[in-house]
């Protein structure tokens, strides 16, 4: 199993815009208290609001976790979560009716080639509720899994799932009711991962490793330590070929029993025409792994890297090493 996408909707504000790691339709807002801690993000009931996330590549088998609270009574049946292939186009997609029970269905339409259903009160409004799909993409041997705070609560094996491979996940808001969404994931394999709970730490110190130029100050790591991200307000710069930065971080809230990955998050542009591209770097203890590098734009984009184990010792993360981890990222001019 490999993780491929994961989103706590911290990063996100006014300055650094969903849009710009999302495709975004309707009015979409940030802010919002999230499920445990921190924030949620918003999709409005009434403008056709929804996000979309590319996945790294086409996928035969995927599962996908989210939390998801609906404000207000449903309306009339309408999809939530939508699984799309490279061409956009729906392959399945799971729906709640009026009475908050569920359907997965493949193709577009609602009420067509329903291949699982759960009872009315499977879904309620005015709570959180973290629901999982794990699903078999195949034209005659699909299966499709359906949890709701880790309980199974409807399934299908033998089916059509779909022609295409899933290549994208959209999120979408409701007709007649604002929705909060926290804590996604997506793997590239049809087992799922279990409910999750992202926490969001932030640098709280400059190391020895030093490169980059502070906007004010000589402080880096308060130039980047903002949730929401603020974009111009302050940053750190760097114009030399192998300039990188690492930082000590947050605490996490608690001790978890089990962490099933770390992810590092850099937003990033270049100001000038000259080819720049950077990527991000986690040290554990005297172990520095560095993800891949991505190509910048004039405009703020994300520039991030998910790790399922600890590079220093190759076995699962532990909170002690989350904790004592340095994040960072480094700049290329070639």
């Amino acid at each position: 199993m490999s993780i491929v996408r994961l989103d706590g909707f911290e990063d996100y504000g006014s300055s650094f815009d969903i849009g710009l790691v999302w495709v975004k339709a309707g009015t979409v807002t940030y802010g919002d208290s999230g499920r445990f801690s921190g924030k949620s993000l918003r999709l409005s009931g009434s403008s056709g609001s929804k996000i979309t996330r590319g996945l790294p590549s086409a996928y035969s088998a995927v599962s996908v976790g989210v939390a998801v609270m609906f404000a207000s009574p449903f309306g009339s049946t309408a999809s939530f979560l939508q699984f799309l292939d490279v061409s956009n186009n729906d392959v399945c997609m799971l729906n709640v009716d009026t009475f908050g029970a569920l359907s997965f269905v493949r193709g577009s339409s609602v009420g067509v080639n329903v291949l699982c259903t759960a009872p009315a009160g499977t879904l309620k409004a005015g709570i959180y509720q973290y629901v999982e799909v794990e699903l078999v993409r195949h034209a005659s041997a699909g299966s499709v899994n359906i949890y709701v705070n880790g309980g199974l609560v409807a399934s299908a094996s033998g089916v059509n799932t779909g022609a295409n491979d899933v290549a994208g996940i959209m999120l979408a808001g409701m007709q007649s009711s604002n929705s909060n969404w926290d804590d996604f994931y997506v793997n590239n394999t049809s087992t799922r991962t279990g409910e999750l709970k992202i926490d969001t730490l932030s640098p709280t110190a400059d190391t020895a490793q030093k490169d980059f130029t502070a906007s004010t100050g000589s402080d880096n790591y308060a130039m980047v330590d903002e949730l929401p991200v603020n974009a111009d307000t302050d940053y750190v710069t760097a114009d030399t070929n192998g300039n990188a930065d690492l930082y000590t971080i947050g605490s996490l809230s608690g001790s978890p029993a089990s962490i099933v990955a770390a992810q590092v998050r850099v937003v990033a542009k270049k100001t000038d025409t000259a080819y720049r591209s950077l990527k991000p770097k986690l040290k554990s203890s005297s172990t520095v792994h560095d993800g891949s590098a991505v190509v910048l734009g004039t405009s703020y984009g994300l520039v991030d890297m998910i790790l399922e184990t600890d590079p220093n010792t190759s076995s699962a993360w532990t909170a002690t090493n989350i904790n004592a981890a340095e994040i960072g990222m480094e700049m290329s001019t070639s």
